[in-house]
């Protein structure tokens, strides 16, 4: 949902047909267009939404996901007349715990294009751009909001589409670089997280189908990108398919000191227990005991 207040016929139209049917044009384009119902608010409804609280009730009301909302004044600078437009937005999602809630809501505020001055004799460009902005973070916080709610297919499809504009945008804007260093860490997010259940799965089925569909998920990264965690869950699948606990081992050590903790400990002892190495699996079990498990 788009809503934006205007204090000036012209400046309405110009913000419509310049900015909004340029958004709306891109948001409905692409792999992921056909997923958006993109719905344009009214002047006399959008004039009295002014803050998060309205934007709140009239994403209620009008069952949307995503809202834009803000305003547009006209201001002189440097001698010359200037549509200020201003935005911000809000997203829905699945209750999260408060600190995910505020990282969520840091990444959306420096991220949105929040108030930007365009000439109102010659800012086409400009409008064109922001359009592009708002298109790229509107979709990959859409696909945030998707990832924390648990829909991890809709979120790679959004975050893959905005990367992929991404490497074909030649345009110097730093939130763009923003995204391209952001976009690969929550791609990894999502395949752990895929690869967690395909893991919980087979523990309560033994279907060995869920362990190749894990090494499908993983072998989507490179070697760079992998962490600790999907370290675990690669040992864990070559452990399991083909019983590699040297392979698994490997993997495991692999795991920079300064990342491992009790699990990363309590994975390598079960292996050392298992070759028969129980000394150096008792010391591991005594270093897990140490240290603290996160749960999840």
């Amino acid at each position: 949902v788009v809503s934006i207040t205007c204090d000036d016929d012209q400046s309405h139209n110009r913000i419509r047909d310049d900015f909004v049917l340029t958004l709306r044009k891109l948001m409905t384009s692409g792999k992921t267009g056909k997923y958006f119902q993109f719905i344009e608010i009214p002047r006399h409804i959008s004039c009295k939404v002014i803050d998060a609280d309205d934007a709140q009730k009239l994403r209620v009301k009008t069952k949307s996901h995503f809202i834009l909302y803000g305003r547009s004044r006209t201001r002189k600078l440097d001698s010359k007349d200037h549509n200020i437009l201003e935005l911000d937005g809000l997203v829905a999602h699945n209750p999260i715990p408060l600190a995910v809630q505020e990282q969520f809501s840091r990444e959306f505020s420096e991220l949105l294009p929040r108030k930007i001055a365009v000439d109102k004799e010659s800012g086409l460009f400009e409008f064109e751009i922001t359009s592009e902005w708002t298109e790229l973070v509107a979709k990959y916080i859409i696909g945030i909001s998707a990832e924390i709610s648990g829909d991890f297919e809709y979120a790679e499809l959004q975050f893959r589409e905005v990367q992929s504009k991404l490497i074909t945008s030649n345009k110097n804007i730093p939130v763009y670089a923003k995204l391209k260093d952001r976009i690969p860490l929550r791609l990894k997010e999502i395949i752990e997280a895929k690869s967690t259940q395909y893991l919980n799965g087979w523990y309560a089925s033994h279907d060995i189908e869920l362990i190749d569909q894990i090494d499908t998920e993983l072998n989507k990264l490179d070697k760079k990108t992998m962490g600790e965690r999907s370290s675990n869950l690669k040992a864990i699948s070559l452990f399991l398919k083909e019983r590699d606990v040297d392979g698994a081992i490997k993997i495991i050590k692999a795991c920079p000191k300064n990342l491992r903790d009790a699990v990363w400990h309590i994975n390598l002892a079960f292996l050392e227990a298992y070759k028969g190495n129980l000394k150096t699996a008792l010391r591991h079990y005594r270093n897990a005991d140490k240290l603290m498990v996160e749960i999840e």
